[in-house]
């Protein structure tokens, strides 16, 4: 009983059943043929493509920074075991035929997409922490310049630094379960808040790349990845059926693909029974009434005539 229990959990991870999530897959779909004699390349395309914004929009997610040292790739395959290889067709417009190419499943399931992640914007909770200076009144902390202890020590390492109280000297805190704290990075004798290091970090959203400088705690943004240069990695291809061809000596010198399956039926004119040509004679006064005709026309077009 524990096997079948244990089987049933592997089949249920595996195939990625998950409560409140949406689940982030892509698998080969073979398309049927189009019912037009002729029809793109494009319709044997066996995967979904993906912008960054379509993928955002179907499964909540953001995909990697753009790889500029690698093709673009909007398509992907989660079908494909880990640790194993697969080789998928794909359309070749140089020479007009599907030719194969070999990928990793890593190599499969990954996107490169241009442009970048949406990155979410630094959001400072509220605190309900207080200060009180001596003579003063109780006035609420600055949230802005609060950070946690986990925080203070990501921040000091980006900068080289150590972490060091940030407190003021002189004032009661009144934390009211604020889990948060005054903190500050010392590095090379400047001294950094921990909250506005944070705010400066995230200036361009969270996880945005770039640096945060430790000798004047701003923050400079990556530029952004130049465009790949190597082209977009084709979309795997279904085979041809056996009533379907590559052409391009009809379509302008565009790539098609003609199905024998579906081209317009020709009807064959009939023929004329032998026997029943004309005469030299009777062809000749067939030309003269036409001639006649084309002149009583000519006479009756005439401007002024009645």
């Amino acid at each position: 009983m524990k096997k079948v229990f244990r089987s049933a959990l592997w089949l249920l991870a595996l195939v990625g059943l998950a409560v409140g999530q949406t689940v982030v897959s892509s698998v080969p779909v073979t398309p049927a043929p189009p019912s037009t004699a002729s029809y793109a390349p494009s319709a044997l395309w066996e995967f979904q493509t993906y912008t960054r914004a379509s993928y955002r929009a179907a499964f909540g997610a953001e995909t990697p920074v753009c790889d500029p040292t690698q093709p673009y790739k909007t398509w992907f395959d989660t079908s494909v075991a880990p640790g194993t290889s697969v080789t998928y067709q794909l359309f070749d417009s140089t020479k007009g035929a599907l030719v194969p190419l070999t990928m990793t499943a890593a190599q499969a399931a990954s996107l490169n997409l241009p442009g970048l992640p949406n990155y979410p914007a630094w959001v400072v909770q509220p605190t309900t922490a207080t200060m009180q200076a001596a003579g003063s009144p109780a006035a609420s902390v600055n949230a802005g310049q609060l950070a946690s202890a986990a925080q203070a020590q990501m921040l000091a390492g980006l900068l080289g630094g150590a972490v060091v109280p940030d407190a003021m000297d002189g004032v009661i805190y009144t934390w009211n379960g604020e889990t948060r704290g005054l903190y500050a990075v010392s590095v090379n004798g400047s001294v950094w808040n921990c909250g506005n290091l944070l705010a400066q970090l995230y200036s361009q959203g969270v996880g945005y790349p770039g640096t945060l400088s430790p000798s004047t705690g701003q923050f400079t943004p990556a530029p952004p990845a130049s465009v790949s240069t190597l082209g977009t990695t084709p979309i795997p291809s279904r085979a041809l059926l056996p009533t379907e061809s590559f052409s391009n000596k009809q379509f302008g010198g565009d790539w098609m693909i003609v199905n024998s399956a579906n081209a317009p039926r020709t009807t064959t004119a009939p023929t004329t029974p032998a026997g029943s040509g004309l005469s030299a004679a009777d062809e000749a006064v067939l030309q003269r009434i036409d001639a006649n005709l084309k002149a009583l026309t000519v006479q009756f077009n005439t401007p002024g005539r009645q």
